[in-house]
């Protein structure tokens, strides 16, 4: 009896040493595909992004709106020392990052995105930009009517009437908002009906904390006279922006 116990112990022993290492070598495996998103973003892409904003501070204070969803805040300044790239380039960038963001949350229902495929999004997007294409395209007119409407967000009749205004049309119309993200515009001249002026829109997504010097400053802008190069620039509004930069001629409307 003495004999066959020991036996049966050794057996035992034998297989829950091999179900150990099994098992290890599994939870291993597991571990290694669990934290694959981590192996991916190691490549030094998350440099590239500020930290996510808190509700309270997704905030626009020329415009007094908070903002209804998120934007993906890129660090200019990494940007430049580790892909040279300019305040323009980092704009587009990150306006274009944000669409692609809002177009895979609107497909898949996710908020958010795993970290491999917002590295591969980054890239895909870096070499478009750096090659010359962007979503936003600058109008071949020389003449620009800025509109900012954001101050007359409660009023939809008044920003239908100012877009239609002859003195608006007297040059190419680029709407620019403080609140709303590029869909949120988008969708904006789809209700007003007024898709056939071809509007262009500068969102949200455009502002940043860096300057055109690539170094933080406090509160968001965004130089329209970099987006808009070489253009003469009509700024209509009721009152002057912090958040716009750049040279351009201040309108007045109310």
């Amino acid at each position: 009896m003495t004999g066959l116990y020991e036996g049966l112990t050794l057996k035992t022993y034998i297989l829950l040493t091999l179900l150990w290492a099994f098992v290890s070598c599994s939870s291993t495996n597991d571990n290694k595909v669990s934290h694959l998103d981590q192996v991916y973003i190691s490549s030094g892409v998350e440099q590239y992004f500020l930290p996510d904003m808190p509700y309270w501070a997704n905030f626009s204070h020329s415009s007094g709106c908070f903002r209804k969803n998120s934007i993906r805040f890129l660090n200019y300044n990494n940007l430049h020392k580790s892909l040279n790239l300019n305040y323009n380039q980092s704009t587009h960038i990150q306006h274009m990052i944000n669409r692609k963001l809002y177009a895979y949350r609107t497909t898949t229902g996710n908020n958010d995105i795993p970290l491999r495929d917002e590295m591969t999004l980054f890239h895909n997007i870096y070499q478009q930009v750096v090659g010359g294409s962007t979503d936003f395209i600058v109008p071949q007119f020389k003449k620009i009517s800025l509109v900012w409407i954001d101050p007359y967000l409660t009023d939809m009749k008044k920003i239908k009437k100012l877009m239609k205004s002859p003195k608006v049309l007297s040059a190419y119309p680029v709407m620019i908002s403080h609140c709303l993200m590029s869909y949120e515009m988008e969708d904006l001249i789809g209700k007003l009906g007024l898709e056939s002026l071809g509007i262009k829109n500068i969102p949200a997504e455009m502002l940043s904390i860096y300057g055109t010097d690539l170094k933080r400053k406090a509160g968001f802008s965004v130089n329209v006279d970099l987006i808009l190069k070489e253009k003469e620039i009509i700024f209509y509004a009721p009152y002057e922006s912090s958040e716009v930069r750049g040279n351009y001629k201040l309108e007045i409307i109310k």
